[in-house]
């Protein structure tokens, strides 16, 4: 409906990308159901555009292994010029809706570059926009593998982000990667991993029977907004003289349509040669139901011209015709453009059934019409017909004629469903005025009942159904029925005052003099133009004005008035029309009040502070507190009141706002309520939160929650406001007082020293490690800058184990600064010391402690804290999935997910890619050696997920040489196979095997995750191999029924261990004596 939001879903597709070496980059994890395959349910663009700034910082720290885009080399490092091909591509969307037939075609150049076997393309989807400046895309080179007896060119094309092929940047923010694959008619991608161009002659033409195009993705690959760009067909070739005529289409199904009710459909013609053509278009058909306007034309060389075929008939049935495009080139005639066209004509629908009473003629659309159907009651109705499709309309056109002199009413009965969000569909309908929509509708389902007075003459109702975006849900739709006209004598003058009362509202003075306008509404309902003869008031304070025009019958006619006023009090008013239907009385209102003294509410800092507040619906003053007007009244209306404080910090000062306050509003945390909002805003930055419910309003209840909003009640030199509203929602009701108080306001102000700081984390406990390679723990402290200049660190001085890293960046006023410490131990044993953090504001001393436990008797450590250095694995399936660090897996370090520490181990079952997985995935740990006495083996193992735990594995114990073969793998004999259940995706299993027959050799422990699908992730963690006199010494858990918590460890929200509970959410793993570790999530306020 074109008054209705066009808006676009933002499809958020998230994929799950396991990286090839095992340390890497995080990737997202969003729920099962996305799909960015489906070309239906694409990221809006435009909404991906706006958010390319924060994309751009995250891609400057994430720097993207790619081609550089300069002059290409041969293998013998002399420079390679690329030849430009001309380039014709179809896409699968026209005008943003899919099209499996194809969309839009782009001509463009390619260069192309051939060294023996390898070929090189550059612009290979001309994504660079010059006449867009901010949103810029880069292109880079792509590379392929030739095969001469093929006459193939092999461009990889893995769906996985760490092994794709990247094509460019765009917008700046987002990474582009090659795709290609078959779509099917849902517009869903199934990807191949490699994209294959076929070679005509000596590389006189390119083309491919694959779909291909860009997807896009965050910096680190973590999260895919589906497709940039998708080809249905394409074809490059070198230039040469004469014409070649080209057209992607060699069908045309027009669809369905009614008798008499044409269809057009376009195809473009590509030119794919130098010179200009000039061709013949004829058509043959079933009785002439196929034509076309286009019958000559001309094509330039190397660009594309369009023609138009039109399918009517006048009987149902169905259609074929031959269309024929003629052209000659320099060798003469060439060979024709055929294309096959069809269409069926079907009877127009009978829309009798809908009618009541009334004479009706209807019309409905031929890409999506309105259908008779039969409500479960035998109720008979006209219905749209979306289908789910995307960018689709239905709509249903009514028409009729209210006599000359007589008065219409149009009455009808129907709902509206809409089972998305409010964005997602809409029905309405139009009233004449096929520009503005009379009524619109987006609700889950919507009564639209409702009757039109018309006017004498003829009139075009139209319901319309609009579906923005795919779903495939035909429960998403509108029906009408019971429509129904009735015509009455008019009076030949007659009219109906709208607004017997008009009130001004209130309006404050304070010193100055109060204005204001509205309009008294007549309605003509008489046959004669309404006029307005002569007009009058009893008090001065009002001012009618003779309008000059007329109104129709049925239309309005307004008269403005004027009020003036320079005191406070109330004003009241009768005004008289004079009209050509009689005449009229007005009661006329308006209210004027004194500007209260805001200052009564201030404890601190008057001097600095003018207030402002909405006349309209004010602030008032009682005593030493400030509340709405509104307070305790019947809403009618949504209304908001509204007081601001404007207030001004001297140079070389802070101030430290505060207030007292206590909204009352709507029970619950509801938007559809009664509320209290408050506004910020600093020279610097601003901030809006909000306030539900009966709660405390004051400074710290509402700004206090976290330390990134206490930080907006600080405020720094310049100038300053705050706004308190109080938002009443127009249902009638309150509660409580109805009101936002305010009292006890302060601005505290002091000097602002130029550097000054604060260490927020004085103490670091790091996670005990082992010594070795890749072994240290992280700990992070924060900086708060209390100053007026950035906050810099100089340097960090300390003695070994502990070390710093001196950030590169710097932190403004009021903002926190993170420096990252190390513990990184050549020796067992605990270690206490400091790091002093030298500042532009001073030295700042961290007392750091640490454990670095002994690795005696201990043959494998794998605890997965070191990256898992010197692990590997086998992707045995080649599925492009396999085993990966936790850190890769969540998109980071979440504690609560592991076994112990930061970091496991884990397997997928289910990608988000490629669905349902059976994967068969090898893990190998690094050769050791086991003693003559033999050795012991414990991990443990969970399901990442309760719902679909049942992951399998087997361990496997290998030499090296049978690791280093693959083939030799599937002859391994298990010591263990396990499917893991409900419990283990809560709790760990623990596993302990003996390695005695292994005794004195060299071996490698194997994990195989295999004969499963469609899970979720195996997680391993805390895989050691044990000396047996270390084993016997203690090491093995105790078997107690009462397990005894032995150990405890805290992090915070961003996974760094701390001494005691942190403001916010904590997360707190209990060791117990059994071997089992719990976790539990703290929230600290």
């Amino acid at each position: 409906m074109k008054t209705l939001p066009a808006l676009i879903i933002a499809f958020g597709l998230s994929i799950a990308t396991y990286a090839q070496q095992l340390p890497g980059k995080p990737a997202d994890i969003l729920p099962k159901t996305f799909n960015p395959l489906n070309l239906q349910r694409q990221y809006d663009g435009k909404l991906l555009m706006e958010q390319a700034a924060k994309h751009r910082q995250v891609l400057s720290s994430h720097p993207v292994a790619r081609p550089k885009p300069t002059s290409l080399k041969r293998a013998d490092g002399q420079s390679v010029d690329t030849v430009a091909y001309f380039t014709a591509a179809q896409t699968y969307m026209k005008n943003y809706s899919f099209t499996y037939d194809g969309g839009d075609i782009k001509i463009y150049d390619i260069g192309i570059a051939v060294d023996g076997t390898k070929v090189t393309f550059k612009n290979l989807f001309n994504l660079y926009d010059p006449d867009n400046t901010y949103y810029v895309n880069t292109e880079y080179p792509v590379e392929g593998v030739y095969d001469p007896q093929q006459k193939t060119i092999t461009i990889p094309a893995s769906t996985n982000f760490a092994n794709a092929t990247v094509v460019g940047i765009l917008g700046g923010a987002y990474v582009g990667t090659l795709i290609c694959g078959t779509v099917d008619e849902e517009g869903t991608l199934s990807p191949q991993t490699e994209l294959v161009f076929n070679v005509e002659g000596d590389f006189e033409a390119i083309t491919t029977d694959q779909s291909f195009g860009v997807a896009q993705y965050t910096a680190n690959g973590s999260q895919s907004y589906g497709q940039y760009v998708t080809y249905r067909s394409f074809r490059a070739v070198l230039p040469k003289a004469g014409s070649q005529l080209v057209a992607f289409n060699s069908s045309f199904d027009f669809g369905t349509t009614f008798p008499n009710t044409p269809i057009d459909r376009t195809v473009t013609l590509i030119n794919m040669g130098a010179d200009a053509a000039d061709f013949v278009t004829t058509v043959e058909s079933d009785g002439e139901s196929f034509t076309s306007a286009d019958g000559m034309g001309s094509v330039d060389g190397q660009d594309t011209a369009s023609v138009t075929f039109r399918f009517s008939a006048a009987e149902p049935g169905e259609y074929e015709g031959i269309a024929m495009i003629e052209y000659e080139n320099a060798a003469g005639s060439a060979e024709p453009i055929l294309m096959q066209l069809g269409g069926v004509v079907e009877p127009f629908p009978d829309y009798s059934g809908i009618v009541k009473g009334g004479d009706f003629e209807f019309s409905t659309g031929v890409d999506y019409p309105f259908a008779m159907q039969t409500l479960d009651d035998g109720t008979a109705v006209a219905q749209s017909m979306t289908h789910g499709d995307g960018n689709a309309s239905s709509w249903l056109n009514v028409k009729f004629t209210v006599p000359d002199g007589q008065v219409g009413r149009f009455s009808w009965k129907g709902k509206s469903f809409n089972t998305g969000y409010w964005y997602s569909n809409a029905g309405g309908m139009f009233v004449d005025d096929m520009n503005t929509a009379y009524a619109s509708y987006t609700d889950a389902e919507a009564t639209i009942d409702g009757e039109v007075e018309l006017a004498p003459g003829e009139h075009n109702v139209k319901f319309q159904y609009d579906s923005y975006y795919y779903s495939g849900i035909d429960d998403n739709h509108l029906y009408v029925y019971d429509l129904c006209l009735e015509s009455s004598p008019a009076d030949a003058n007659a009219a109906e005052l709208v607004t017997p009362t008009v009130d001004f509202g209130n309006f404050i003075v304070d010193g100055n003099t109060v204005e204001g306008e509205a309009e008294i509404t007549l309605f003509n309902k008489g046959l004669a133009p309404l006029t307005v003869n002569a007009v009058g008031c009893d008090n001065e304070a009002f001012t009618v004005l003779r309008p000059s025009g007329s109104a129709e019958i049925l239309k309005q006619l307004a008269v403005q008035v004027a009020f003036r006023a320079d005191k406070a009090g109330t004003y009241e008013g009768k005004a008289t029309l004079e009209t050509s239907a009689g005449n009229f009385e007005v009661t006329l209102k308006a209210f004027v009040r004194d500007m209260p003294d805001f200052s009564k509410i201030v404890a601190e800092g008057a001097e600095s502070m003018t207030f402002t507040t909405n006349s309209q619906s004010p602030f008032i003053v009682e005593g030493d507190m400030a509340y709405n007007a509104s307070s305790q009244q019947p809403d009618y209306t949504a209304n908001t009141s509204w007081l601001q404080v404007n207030f001004s910090v001297p140079s070389g000062k802070i101030g430290y706002l505060s207030w007292d306050g206590h909204s009352y509003g709507t029970p619950g945390a509801s938007y559809s309520g009664d509320y209290s909002t408050f506004e910020i805003s600093h020279p610097m930055n601003s901030g809006m939160t909000n306030a539900f419910g009966d709660t405390d309003a004051g400074s710290e209840a509402v700004f206090g929650s976290s330390d990134s909003w206490r930080s907006f009640l600080t405020c720094i030199p310049g100038d300053h406001y705050i706004k308190f509203s109080f938002y009443q929602c127009g249902d009638t009701v309150f509660h409580g007082k109805d009101r936002l108080e305010l009292s006890n306001l302060r601005l505290h102000v002091i000097d602002f020293e130029e550097h000054s700081a604060e260490l927020l984390d004085t103490e670091v406990v790091f996670d005990s490690t082992y010594v070795g390679n890749q072994r240290y723990t992280v700990a992070r402290v924060r900086l708060h800058n209390t100053g007026s200049l950035d906050l810099v660190v100089n340097s960090i001085e300390g003695n070994a184990p502990f070390y710093g890293i001196t950030p590169t960046s710097a932190a403004a006023f009021d903002k926190e600064l993170e420096v990252e410490l190390w513990f990184y131990p050549s020796e067992p044993g605990d270690f206490e010391g400091q790091l002093t953090i030298k500042t532009n504001a001073g030295d700042f001393v961290v007392d750091c402690k640490g454990v670095a436990r002994s690795s005696d008797g201990l043959l494998l450590i794998g605890d997965i804290e070191d990256q898992a250095y010197g692990w590997s694995y086998y992707d045995a399936d080649l599925d492009g999935e396999c085993w990966n660090l936790g850190y890769n897996l969540f998109a980071g370090y979440y504690p609560e997910w592991c076994h112990g520490g930061n970091d496991c181990i884990g397997s997928a079952s289910y990608s988000f890619y490629n669905g349902d997985i059976e994967p068969d995935n090898w893990l190998f740990s690094p050769a050791i050696t086991i003693p003559a006495d033999g050795a012991v083996m414990r991990w443990y193992a969970a399901s990442h997920s309760s719902n679909r735990p049942s992951e399998t594995y087997s361990v496997y114990v290998a030499t090296p040489e049978q690791v280093a073969d693959a083939g030799s793998l599937g002859s391994l004999t298990p010591l263990l196979t396990q499917t893991l259940d409900t419990l283990d995706a809560s709790v760990w299993r623990e596993n302990v095997v003996d390695l005695g027959d292994y005794a004195g050799q060299t071996v490698n422990i194997c994990f195989r995750h295999h004969d499963c699908m469609g899970q979720y992730v195996l997680k391993l963690d805390d895989i050691f191999v044990f000396t047996r006199d270390v084993w016997a010494s203690g090491i093995k858990p105790a078997a107690s029924p009462t397990a005894k918590p032995v150990a405890q460890e805290i992090y915070n929200a961003a996974g760094v261990r701390v001494v005691t509970l942190a403001r916010g959410l904590n997360i707190v793993k209990v060791y117990y004596d059994d071997g089992i570790v719990r976790t539990n999530k703290i929230l600290r306020k």
